[in-house]
């Protein structure tokens, strides 16, 4: 009886182990697909990194930080742009440690989804992110 408790309790904590280990694990094999902002519609990946123009950065209530990115775009032309999400409960793999800044170049990588409600392209959550160069 006692052995057979022995077992029970280590196929349990092996289980947690192996659980535990997948969970901290689970995007070394994720791979991030770079498109651009002005074609951020038209793609049809998942889980996305953009790099663009941050032109606005704004914390909401619910301690979500959303950071809108321009594209490059064309002259005479409308500026796209996105919206990353950052989730403070959701740890991020930071370069810099910090979130960006208006005017910095920056790269976001996360999910890519459509919020309806807004009528914007996102990247929500943001779950790898980087400065790359301040713009004027």
């Amino acid at each position: 009886m006692r052995t057979l408790r022995v077992i029970i309790i280590l196929v349990i904590v092996s289980t947690i182990i192996t659980i535990l280990s997948l969970i901290v694990n689970a995007d070394e094999g994720r791979r991030y697909y770079q498109i651009s902002i002005d074609g951020f519609s038209k793609n049809k990946h998942t889980h996305v990194c953009t790099t663009g123009k941050v032109v606005y950065v704004r914390g909401e209530l619910d301690g979500n930080l959303y950071i809108k990115i321009e594209g490059h775009g064309r002259k005479g032309k409308t500026q796209h742009f996105i919206v990353a999400v950052i989730i403070p409960t959701l740890l991020i793999d930071w370069e810099e440690g910090r979130p960006p800044h208006q005017g910095e170049r920056w790269t976001a990588c996360g999910i890519r989804r459509y919020d309806d409600k807004s009528h914007v392209w996102q990247i929500h959550p943001v779950e790898k992110a980087w400065r790359r160069l301040q713009l004027n």
